[in-house]
């Protein structure tokens, strides 16, 4: 059994945004975190709430590995989505139908 990969938190602010997603993010989207930290990419910020339909958004700094995302088994209430809408910023992630949870970065 291979011991799970460590998670590069690059500072106390990393780190402290890390705890909050992994108490408050629906466990769906909390998978998809956890690998774009492996994969590198950073926190950018989190979002309470995260435009008019999200409570809770978290905002990664480069754009998300969707290929290597695309592997994960996502349950069914998590789902991709895509913002073009020009009062946000262009961004695209994915999306829980349960709690409304987003999670994202820029496009590429």
């Amino acid at each position: 059994m291979q011991a799970a990969p460590e998670l590069r938190i690059l500072n106390i602010y990393d780190d402290s945004i890390y705890r909050v997603t992994k108490m408050k993010l629906s466990s769906g989207l909390q998978q998809i975190v956890d690998l774009e930290i492996e994969l590198g990419n950073v926190v950018a910020r989190i979002d309470e709430p995260a435009g008019t339909r999200s409570p809770l958004g978290v905002v990664f700094e480069k754009p998300l590995h969707l290929e290597s995302l695309n592997v994960l088994p996502l349950p069914e209430s998590v789902y991709y989505w895509e913002s073009t809408d020009p009062h946000y910023e262009k961004e695209r992630g994915y999306a829980c139908r349960l709690t409304k949870h987003v999670v994202s970065g820029p496009f590429n």
